[in-house]
């Protein structure tokens, strides 16, 4: 039996507890509802082994975190709802979530904590979406997350401390964002450390934008504590980020296959690449337009830049920032470059010229 629901209308609901509590592994379905003015979540799940699709909906003001997902106790007002059972994990699970509208969420919008899942977010907006923990918006520790076409607008961690103002992706085996906008997402706290954060997985990124970071050590995109051969990054582009940094390594201490970075119109403070306790290298990558220091320098870390074009950039040797790099046929001092002049970087690869 199936739990669907069609042109759902709620503008105001004061129970503490969920509308929906996911058991017995029904496959939901979600489509066209509008929720307004939420105190408790609309949708638990603590044993999530099927199925799940919501879209064309939108969940404003919510007290709590509107969709929760997670192989635990759940605790709402005064009812616990309990994981009764175990039951055999479905490899072929998956929680679709399409073209939905988030605004004024007050514990996150998506919380998905099922490793044996796939999770795929794809056309949803984010606005004004906080948690006091990791991943302001977004939180996912699943088998594989897929996040595309989403936009990001004032969302926040709120306190210093924590990663991930628009999203925190925590052990997928893969990762892949496709496309995302983040805007005015670290303006509630000076200290906030990353907008998007990736923390033990690999991850594939195209084309996004990060724009008005204002903390000199936030960072739009974040990698740290990968496993070895266990991270890529392609084609991450990082466009009019304001201050902190464009992308940050945390504690990798292998090759990767780091490449096809563009980052461009940048204003950091503390360098386009910020790095601590890392040793890597970032090839075919192209760097237009910035202002700061190209790298920054944490604690133990060095970088080598193997061919990169680099404009504006008068000391090629040691010491491009405050950090320790080496070079290998590397271009400097280009300017007035076209982006479509730079072989090395088929931005038809990464969407750089789609709508």
């Amino acid at each position: 039996m199936n739990i669907s629901f069609s042109s759902l209308r709620i503008t105001s609901s004061l129970s503490t507890s969920p509308w929906i509590i996911q058991s017995l592994g029904k496959k939901i379905l979600l489509n066209s509802i509008l929720l307004n003015n939420f105190f408790s979540p609309f949708l638990i799940s603590a044993i999530f082994n099927n199925n799940m699709s919501i879209s064309h909906s939108k969940f404003y003001n919510f007290l709590h975190v509107p969709l929760k997902i997670q192989k635990v106790d759940n605790t709402f007002g005064n009812q616990i709802f309990k994981k009764t059972f175990e039951i055999l994990s479905n490899p072929n699970a998956y929680i679709k979530i399409y073209d939905c509208s988030f605004e004024n969420c007050q514990n996150r919008a998506i919380y998905i904590k099922e490793k044996d899942c796939q999770t795929e977010i794809t056309k949803c907006k984010f606005d004004n979406c906080r948690i006091s923990k990791n991943g302001g918006a977004v939180y996912t520790k699943c088998k594989y997350l897929e996040c595309s076409f989403c936009h990001f607008y004032r969302c926040t961690t709120v306190f210093e401390g924590w990663w991930g103002s628009a999203l925190y992706a925590h052990e997928s085996k893969f990762t892949k964002l496709n496309q995302l906008s983040i805007l005015n997402c670290p303006q509630f706290s000076i200290d906030m450390d990353s907008q998007i954060t990736v923390f033990k997985g690999s991850v594939e990124s195209y084309f996004h934008n990060y724009t008005k970071g204002i903390h000199r050590f936030a960072s739009g995109l974040r990698l740290s504590n990968t496993d070895a051969n266990h991270s890529i990054i392609r084609y991450v582009i990082t466009n009019s980020h304001k201050s902190g940094n464009s992308i940050s390594f945390v504690n990798i201490y292998f090759p990767g296959q780091f490449s096809h970075i563009l980052c461009m119109n940048n204003t950091c403070n503390h360098g386009l690449i910020y790095l601590s306790m890392t040793d890597l290298c970032i090839s075919d990558s192209v760097f237009l337009n910035n202002r700061g220091d190209l790298t920054y320098l944490h604690v133990d870390a060095q970088i080598k830049l193997v061919s990169c074009v680099i404009d504006k950039i008068d000391d090629k040797e040691n010491k491009i920032g405050s950090c320790s790099v080496t070079t290998e046929q590397c271009e400097f001092n280009k300017e007035n470059i076209k982006i479509n002049e730079i072989k090395m970087f088929d931005i038809s690869d990464c969407g750089y010229n789609k709508k």
